[in-house]
C-alpha cells in the first residue's frame, strides 16, 4: 500500500515538473503596452499622431478602415514572435496584421500594421482602451 502511495505522489510530482517547464516558457520576453482611442462620427474624418498612444482618431463607420502601424525590432540573438491583444470589445474591430503569425529574425525589424474598421450602425462616440503588444521566444 504505502509503494502505492509513494508511485502514485512520484507520478504528481513528475506532471507538475513538466507542467511547469511548459508554462515556464509561454511567459513572454517582454510586454508593452499602448493606450487605444478612436472616435466614431458622421459627416468628417479626423487623424491624430502621436508616439505613445495608438490612436485612430476620428472616424466614420461603415466607411472603410483606418490603420496604424508599429516597429518591433529584434535585438536578441534569436527569432522572436510578436502577438498584439486589444481589449476583448474590440477584438472584432480592431486587427492586428490580418491575423497571420509576426516573426522577427535576430537583427531585424517588422512593421505591424493594425487596423480599425468600425462597422455601419456602431454607436457614436468616443472609445478608449488597451493594446498588449507580447514578444515570445520562438522554439
Amino acid at each position: 500500500m504505502k509503494n502505492k502511495i509513494a508511485y502514485v505522489l512520484l507520478v504528481i510530482a513528475v506532471v507538475l515538473v513538466v507542467l511547469s517547464f511548459f508554462v515556464a516558457n509561454k511567459k513572454p520576453l517582454r510586454v508593452v503596452e499602448y493606450d487605444i482611442y478612436f472616435e466614431v462620427i458622421e459627416g468628417k474624418v479626423g487623424v491624430d499622431v502621436n508616439g505613445s498612444l495608438l490612436t485612430f482618431g476620428a472616424v466614420n463607420a461603415g466607411t472603410g478602415s483606418v490603420r496604424r502601424s508599429i516597429v518591433v525590432s529584434n535585438d536578441y540573438s534569436f527569432p522572436i514572435e510578436v502577438k498584439v491583444l486589444v481589449n476583448e470589445e474590440f477584438a472584432d474591430i480592431i486587427v492586428a496584421n490580418e491575423g497571420e503569425e509576426m516573426i522577427v529574425e535576430p537583427g531585424k525589424n517588422i512593421t505591424a500594421p493594425i487596423k480599425l474598421y468600425v462597422p455601419v450602425g456602431y454607436a457614436l462616440g468616443e472609445y478608449e482602451g488597451k493594446a498588449r503588444i507580447e514578444i515570445y521566444k520562438l522554439n
